[in-house]
């Protein structure tokens, strides 16, 4: 109820009907507009939002696009297919699946690893990742 009148006190749209569930949501979704609004003026929100305070998830950014692209094209020249990169991570071929669709983060242990199985240098599978970051810069 603390958290009812608190919102209540800070918000006239806000009235004590409200479940703290929807306090929640809203504090989220006005988190979420300011952050986006930050992004948009050419701010680095990170600096603003802490972790755990509403922030992004690097799926399907650019630099997350850019990774899967160079994942997926070292995977189809070293001539193996998902279900045989799988194989040799130990892990099922939706996996790898759902890394090349962009789905799933790759943790830099899962990168290193996959660059091994694939024959290719770590630093060629990052350096698109790079590129599109230092154009962001």
């Amino acid at each position: 109820m603390a958290m009812i009148a608190l919102a209540a006190r800070t918000s006239p749209k806000i009235t004590t009907a409200m479940t703290p569930a929807s306090i929640c949501l809203l504090s989220f979704s006005r988190a979420l507009k300011s952050k986006i609004e930050l992004v948009q003026n050419g701010i680095s929100a990170k600096r603003y939002f802490p972790l755990g305070a509403g922030v992004t998830k690097s799926l399907r950014t650019e630099s997350h696009i850019a990774l899967t692209a160079a994942l997926t094209a070292a995977r189809r020249d070293s001539g193996l297919t998902q279900q045989e990169l799988a194989a040799r991570l130990g892990r099922s071929q939706s996996f790898v699946a759902k890394i090349e669709l962009g789905e799933r983060r790759v943790e830099v242990v899962e990168l290193v690893e996959i660059a091994r199985i694939l024959d290719v240098p770590t630093a060629r599978l990052i350096a698109p990742v790079e590129a599109v970051l230092q154009r962001g810069s």
